[in-house]
């Protein structure tokens, strides 16, 4: 076997998940919760997180605090890896609404939410 044959392989794979990286998004949620509602909200948000993670092309997520801000409100960052905009956008189609409506039925005004979608860049 000659040694193209034996690299080619590797070499696909590292071009598959090269190309994967170039089609991934970050959907980014930015929350402001009353501090009052913070040890209701986190423990239910984090339960939140999970389900959208079954989502399909829903690969990752982590969760931030905002280490600076300490006053009325608290500062959280919830950014999900997302496989391609496609994904994101089948998940704006068939359960984004229904998913917001959760976090408004629970929490009423007692939270704002920003989002934004970035485009990874390798």
């Amino acid at each position: 076997m000659g040694n193209l044959q034996r690299v080619a392989p590797i070499l696909n794979l590292i071009l598959t998940q090269n190309l994967n990286k170039m089609n991934m998004i970050i959907y980014e949620v930015n929350l402001s919760i009353e501090t009052v509602l913070e040890t209701s909200f986190i423990p239910w948000l984090k339960t939140h997180i999970n389900k959208m993670l079954k989502f399909d092309g829903f690969i990752d997520a982590s969760l931030f605090i905002d280490a600076e801000n300490n006053h009325t409100s608290k500062n959280w960052v919830v950014q999900y890896k997302v496989e391609s905009m496609a994904h994101l956008e089948d998940y704006f189609n068939l359960h984004a609404k229904r998913m917001r409506k959760e976090a408004l039925d629970r929490f009423s005004d007692g939270f704002t939410a920003t989002r934004r979608i970035l485009k990874v860049e390798v």
